[in-house]
């Protein structure tokens, strides 16, 4: 009997991991929009958290941006 170590495990996880997504990538490009809204909605529970987040972060990078350039003038 072969023993899995720590590190096959967590390769295995990998692997699964990636075939899920590669499903997923599948699913999403085959699928109307109606469909890619719905997958959206399945495998990103939190979206609008995550769509927040971005629009904070890019809000606080042009702010910074501002601020650098009005500093350098």
């Amino acid at each position: 009997m072969v023993r899995m170590t720590s590190m096959d495990a967590l390769e295995t996880k990998i692997e699964k991991a990636q075939q899920q997504v590669s499903r997923a990538k599948k699913k999403y490009a085959d699928a109307d929009t109606s469909g890619r809204i719905d997958i959206l909605i399945k495998y990103y529970p939190n979206f609008l958290r995550l769509v927040e987040g971005y629009e904070q972060s890019l809000s606080f990078i042009i702010k910074q941006e501002k601020e650098y350039k009005h500093r350098a003038s």
